[in-house]
């Protein structure tokens, strides 16, 4: 019992620390399927969908060991829902337009992180074929971090917990901070050839810096988060059956940095020419200096579902981790078939 809380105590410590302290920065959450949650990716992809409408499930859990594996030490749901709506003569542009929900906790739900977003974006086709899109996308809503009831180690007497002071300063317990935030970023896509297309983006999360105070002693900013990402769908072969999805991705944010790289491989059981394939993907990627990550999806009537795994290879691997999983599923829904290709709006998938 004493070690147990020795440990949440440490662990509340720390998060705190990480994210509220004055003189340190904080990371935001991040997703090994990143390309799984377009909304929090990149807000130019909102509205990015080859369909009427998308709705996008993500939760990740990290590190259920340290806590003896009754709690994920961090855990992150999310969900979002977009849809465009073409616009123009030949109605090959769009505006899209979406809304998202994560919830970031750590220590059992002792500190939480809540994020309401609304997002917009504006796509506009290039060249006459309309083979290649260039989108931009804004982001606003509230983040409103929140403490719960914290028990530290001092409160154990004789193994038995007294409710009463503690060396830790109290004033952390059953604290509230709302704060405005804003996002932006940049999309292109573009079809090289019959079987290639190509992509990249840029966004900046926390554009204004928000300021807040959660404890009487403890305040912060939220510094802005770069992001840049890129990649390519590569159709292997001439009837389609086999898809290569390369990817890249880097974020930084104050003084942390990740770089995450690697490529999925599609088999399609099934080719739809409207892209609701039946298909089974699998794939590795490496976040540098930190763990590989395989994974397998499948996609199936406008349903794609992933699972993927987090295998620690830094030093964490001393410890009692158990590293990470995350799942996601999107459904892309349709009131009606889409028979003219030029409404075809990319947006990365597995």
């Amino acid at each position: 019992m004493k070690n147990l809380y020795s440990m949440r105590s440490f662990l509340t410590i720390i998060a705190l620390l990480l994210v509220i302290a004055g003189n340190v920065k904080a990371q935001d959450v991040h997703f090994s399927q990143f390309y799984a949650s377009p909304l929090t990716l990149n807000p130019a992809l909102t509205g990015k969908v080859n369909g009427n409408y998308r709705i996008a499930g993500i939760y990740r859990s990290q590190w259920g060991g340290m806590l003896e594996g009754r709690k994920p030490t961090y855990g992150t749901p999310g969900i979002s829902f977009d849809l465009p709506i073409f616009v123009g003569k030949r109605k090959v542009d769009a505006v899209g337009l979406g809304a998202s929900f994560v919830n970031d906790f750590t220590n059992g739900g002792r500190y939480n992180v809540v994020k309401a977003m609304l997002s917009a974006s504006y796509i506009k086709s290039l060249g006459k074929s309309s083979k290649h899109q260039l989108s931009i996308g804004v982001q606003g809503g509230i983040q409103q971090s929140k403490t719960g009831s914290f028990r530290f180690e001092d409160q154990f007497i004789g193994g038995i917990y007294n409710e009463g002071n503690t060396s830790v300063d109290a004033g952390y317990n059953n604290q509230s901070a709302i704060v405005p935030d804003f996002q932006a970023g940049l999309f292109y896509n573009g079809a090289v050839s019959q079987r290639v297309t190509i992509y990249g983006g840029f966004s900046l999360f926390h554009l204004f810096t928000p300021s807040y105070n959660i404890t009487q002693s403890a305040s912060g900013n939220l510094p802005r988060r770069y992001v840049g990402h890129a990649g390519l769908e590569w159709d292997l072969t001439k009837n389609r059956k086999w898809t290569l999805y390369p990817g890249v991705i880097y974020m930084n944010q104050a003084t942390a940095d990740e770089l995450n790289f690697g490529t999925n491989i599609g088999y399609h059981f099934k080719v739809d020419p409207e892209g609701r394939n039946t298909s089974i993907f699998l794939g590795a990627w490496y976040r540098y200096q930190d763990a590989v990550i395989p994974m397998v999806g499948f996609e199936f009537k406008g349903f794609r579902a992933g699972f993927s795994y987090d295998a620690t290879t830094s030093d964490l691997t001393n410890g009692n981790s158990q590293g990470a999983y995350e799942l996601s599923l999107i459904y892309v829904g349709r009131f009606s078939s889409i028979t003219d290709k030029k409404t075809f709006l990319f947006c990365p998938r597995f």
